[in-house]
């Protein structure tokens, strides 16, 4: 959603990022997968190669980063442990560290989860709709 505005290297450290929240539970959702491809369409990382930068690093990165760079991050993140519609408590325990190691205020976590809630899981669903309507489509073309 706001994933463009990150430079380069913010993008690509994102993307390590939301593959390691999106496995942090052991299991990677097929909601998951989804809107990480969305995100490497937003961020033009379609054939960025993951290169498990270790999990440390990267948040230290974004930990120096800008207020605005640290909450487009968290936000995102939100958006991701909540895509398979059940959060496992690896993943809240994760985010909750991110909430604290970029200093994310408390009224804003309010916020942003509330509009997660609220939003989200129409719209993953609404998106998959239409995906697969798209493969319908396109398989109907074919024969």
């Amino acid at each position: 959603m706001f994933l463009k505005s990150l430079n380069q290297q913010d993008k690509s450290l994102f993307l390590e990022l939301a593959m390691h929240i999106a496995c942090v539970d052991n299991e990677f959702h097929d909601a998951e997968e989804f809107l990480i491809n969305e995100y490497r369409k937003e961020m033009g990382l379609i054939d960025y190669t993951l290169m498990n930068i270790d999990i440390e690093k990267i948040i230290d990165y974004f930990k120096n980063s800008t207020s605005n760079v640290k909450k487009i991050v968290y936000f995102e993140s939100i958006l991701l442990i909540n895509a398979d519609k059940k959060t496992a408590t690896e993943e809240v325990e994760f985010v909750k560290r991110l909430k604290m190691e970029f200093e994310i205020s408390d009224q804003l976590e309010k916020c942003i989860n509330n509009w997660v809630n609220n939003s989200l899981s129409e719209m993953i669903e609404i998106c998959i709709e239409l995906s697969n309507k798209e493969i319908e489509i396109i398989d109907m073309l074919s024969l």
